[in-house]
């Protein structure tokens, strides 16, 4: 899986993708997290169940979604450049996360 996202991978045309990435970005790091943060601070949950929930949401998109796009004929490039903006955004947002 790793070597089908380094093919894949191209940096020089990140620069057309900054809206789209940053919308992706938006809603996987920052939309989602939150989305989960409000219901569970209602259910009584302790201070690492919580904080483990947080995480699961705060994670970057899998590698297979990268494989799968590939694999059904679906735009593997955009798939593999989103894949990487959102591992460089979730090296801020669970540190983030990891301190709530």
């Amino acid at each position: 899986m790793a070597l089908t996202v380094g093919v894949l991978l191209n940096f020089s045309s990140l620069r057309n993708l900054v809206k789209v990435a940053v919308a992706a970005v938006m809603i996987k790091l920052i939309l989602s997290p939150l989305l989960v943060y409000f219901p569970a601070t209602l259910l009584s949950l302790e201070a690492w169940q919580l904080q483990v929930l947080l995480l699961e949401a705060a994670m970057p998109s899998a590698m297979l979604s990268v494989v799968l796009a590939k694999q059904y004929g679906c735009d593997a490039k955009l798939a593999v450049q989103l894949l990487f903006m959102t591992l460089a955004g979730s090296l801020f947002t669970v540190a983030v996360m990891m301190n709530l």
